[in-house]
């Protein structure tokens, strides 16, 4: 039997430059691909931030307006933030100093649901503007800070105020409200801010406090803002939130209209 061989053959250079030019249109083609998905996912989660962060902030802010005391709702520091008191506990009055009677430091209540209250806390009767709801004002007090705890058994409370009282208007329904200190929202910059527990205020009109980030990256080309619309006969008082966040151009605009309680 005759012997045979096999030669072997290998590639000619057209195939190997051939082969390279398809591998490399491949490879720009995945590339691309690549990049375009890289760009949706990147786009996507700045999107998925902004909404995030602006939903947190709306949320909160929506819940704290609500619970506001009526007519308190104000804007301070050139109009880049919105100012209210937030409402602890309500009651009932039974009697309160009211001229042309003389000051005094008690008033009675019927008995409340007293689980928020504190000897902290402001009273106001019958606040019908922002005035009303921050000091100085002839409807609201401090409590006293040696009030004594509220007896139980009893359906009828005192309540000590820090000094004598003549209140100038009796509210319609007999309501008093205790509320906190105020509490700010701002637009400062690129970030906005929420502000408690202060007393005094910069010269900016700001509240002079630590803040707490509520959100950020705000668009520095379409102005965020408040407007405080007051209560009339025929609607209630609402305050206009307009917050436009900007991230890796990706703009995401918030316009909310928060109603505001109107039954002092």
């Amino acid at each position: 039997m005759g012997a045979f061989s096999l030669k072997s053959r290998g590639f000619t250079l057209i195939e190997m430059v051939t082969v390279m030019v398809i591998l490399g249109v491949l490879a720009v083609g995945i590339s691309n691909f690549l990049q375009f998905g890289s760009r949706i996912y990147l786009e996507t989660n700045d999107r998925s931030q902004l909404i995030a962060s602006a939903r947190f902030a709306i949320e909160r802010l929506n819940r704290e307006v609500r619970h506001a005391l009526p007519n308190s709702p104000r804007l301070i520091g050139n109009n880049q933030c919105l100012e209210f008191r937030p409402i602890k506990a309500a009651a009932i009055y039974t009697e309160i100093p009211l001229a042309p009677l003389p000051a005094s430091s008690t008033i009675k209540v019927i008995r409340f649901d007293d689980s928020q209250f504190s000897n902290a806390l402001d009273l106001v009767i019958y606040p019908l503007t922002a005035d009303d709801a921050y000091f100085p004002s002839d409807k609201m007090s401090a409590i006293d800070s040696s009030n004594p705890a509220f007896d139980v058994t009893l359906d009828e409370w005192p309540i000590t105020l820090d000094v004598p009282m003549q209140f100038t208007e009796s509210s319609p329904t007999n309501r008093v409200f205790f509320i906190d200190k105020p509490v700010s929202y701002c637009i400062e910059g690129l970030v906005l801010n929420r502000y408690e527990n202060y007393t005094s205020y910069r010269s900016d009109g700001v509240p002079n406090a630590s803040a707490s980030l509520m959100a950020e990256h705000l668009d520095a080309n379409n102005i965020s803002s408040f407007q405080v619309n007051s209560p009339s006969q025929l609607r209630s008082g609402n305050v206009l939130v307009k917050l436009n966040f900007s991230r890796n151009d990706e703009v995401v605009s918030f316009n909310n209209e928060i109603q505001v309680p109107n039954v002092p």
